[in-house]
């Protein structure tokens, strides 16, 4: 599962860079990944906001952790330490994944 925030963080990196072709080709493999995106709908922004307001969440971490909790998701796998620890449970950092 990635969230439609996820999708939108990964295709910004080559449209920072003016790289047509390596958003055309990120966007392609992502749609060919065996992985459902998960919209955000009124359910997900409520839950985001009380991440937000309780844990001290930015909104797109918010969001993904949103996304992931709906999805019934175990573990969520990112790399952003600065997700505040309250928010923190169940999350796997990418790194520890790598060797």
């Amino acid at each position: 599962m990635l969230s439609v925030i996820g999708l939108l963080e990964i295709l910004a990196g080559p449209a920072r860079a003016s790289d047509a072709i390596g958003f055309e080709m990120t966007a392609d493999v992502l749609r060919d990944l065996p992985v459902r995106i998960s919209p955000l709908d009124a359910g997900v922004a409520e839950d985001a906001a009380w991440t937000c307001g309780q844990a001290g969440a930015s909104m797109p971490d918010a969001i993904h952790l949103a996304c992931a909790i709906r999805a019934g998701a175990t573990t969520l796998v990112m790399n952003d330490r600065r997700m505040p620890t309250p928010a923190r449970s169940g999350i796997t950092e990418l790194d520890g994944l790598v060797a």
